[in-house]
């Protein structure tokens, strides 16, 4: 359902299939603990990056997506590598909000992170 991985650079984060309400909040306290790991370091929230995978993430069921739209994002940037298929990356799309700009490729999505994007 979701990978997530801290290494020098981001915090990537893969998200994959279709999800159960369960899944929602499973996710949320693992995306905040790496992000609280980086904070411990020394990073400040603001310089938090995050490099989503949702490549393989599937279009998700309304009460889902509401349980979604309701997190807090800790006003972190990301760079999302999302599907091509028009509906789940619409769907995306929203639910991430403002602070997330999507790319077609791995690569663009890194050359964002790494640019003086704020």
């Amino acid at each position: 359902m979701f990978d997530i991985k801290i290494d020098s650079d981001f915090i990537h984060i893969a998200l994959r299939g279709f999800w159960s309400a369960e899944t929602v909040p499973a996710y949320y306290n693992a995306k905040n603990t790496a992000i609280d790991q980086v904070v411990a370091t020394g990073t400040s929230i603001n310089d938090v990056k995050i490099l989503f995978d949702i490549r393989e993430w599937e279009t998700q069921a309304r009460n889902v997506t509401e349980m979604i739209d309701a997190l807090d994002d800790r006003g972190i940037k990301a760079a999302v590598i999302a599907q091509s298929a028009m509906l789940p990356r619409k769907q995306s799309q929203r639910l991430a909000g403002d602070n997330y700009q999507f790319f077609g490729t791995k690569e663009e999505a890194i050359a964002w992170l790494k640019s003086d994007h704020s």
